[in-house]
């Protein structure tokens, strides 16, 4: 596991997902999302977030987080 906190990791998601949220289109933003977690994301991190959400730890995650992590199973 990585050395970040649960809480970190969906921290870093939602500000991923306000960031392209804000270029207006909802599939775009899904796809921009996925697309950073998966290049710069180490696969500790990944996995870490899939587990959070898996266990319904993740409540906070915004909707466009949380479709990015179902895109990158």
């Amino acid at each position: 596991m990585s050395a970040l906190s649960g809480t970190s990791v969906i921290y870093m998601a939602n500000q991923i997902a306000v960031f392209f949220e804000s270029q207006g289109d909802h599939a775009q933003a899904v796809a921009g999302v996925a697309d950073h977690i998966h290049t710069f994301w180490n696969p500790a991190m990944i996995r870490e977030l899939l587990a959070l959400v898996d266990a319904h730890d993740a409540a906070e995650l915004r909707p466009v987080a949380r479709e990015a992590v179902e895109a990158l199973r």
